[in-house]
């Protein structure tokens, strides 16, 4: 079995920015711009998801204000996955293997242990490239979760 590959996603995101760029958009402009394109390509690639696995089709997805000491949440009973929104705001890397992670989740029975076997089959079949956490980068938790700046 081959993973999902997301480069795409990638390319068109640094691609938009670089055109943006190039016509003189910068700052917090520039910024704008990129976060709206994180949101749209996360929405990209969860439409692709549910497109690729029926499974995920009468699931949700969102970005949340609220989830302040996590990357994001799986919520089985509610079928609702969620991406923080501070990881949007700073990583379209992160942002994309957050949903991921919790898209495998989504993939993984309730009943299953939370990251064994069944679950790292199914982050990696969807191209997770994290498979223990979708950010394993202390330094980069460390710097912008909020929770973590609150406890500085």
């Amino acid at each position: 079995m081959i993973p999902k590959d997301w480069s795409h996603v990638y390319d068109q995101f640094f691609e938009t920015v670089d055109l943006a760029r190039s016509e003189g958009i910068e700052g917090d402009t520039l910024a704008q711009v990129k976060e709206a394109l994180r949101v749209a390509m996360l929405q990209q690639v969860w439409s692709k998801l549910q497109e690729d696995y029926p499974e995920l089709r009468e699931w949700r997805f969102d970005i949340s204000t609220r989830v302040t000491s996590a990357l994001g949440y799986c919520y089985q009973r509610s079928k609702r996955v969620t991406v923080a929104y501070w990881v949007v705001s700073t990583s379209i890397n992160h942002s994309i293997d957050t949903l991921l992670h919790e898209a495998a989740h989504a993939l993984t029975d309730i009943r299953a242990q939370s990251h064994g076997d069944n679950w790292r089959y199914n982050a990696y079949r969807l191209g997770c490239k994290e498979l223990r956490a979708s950010c394993s980068d202390k330094s980069y938790w460390k710097r912008f979760a909020p929770a973590a700046r609150k406890a500085r």
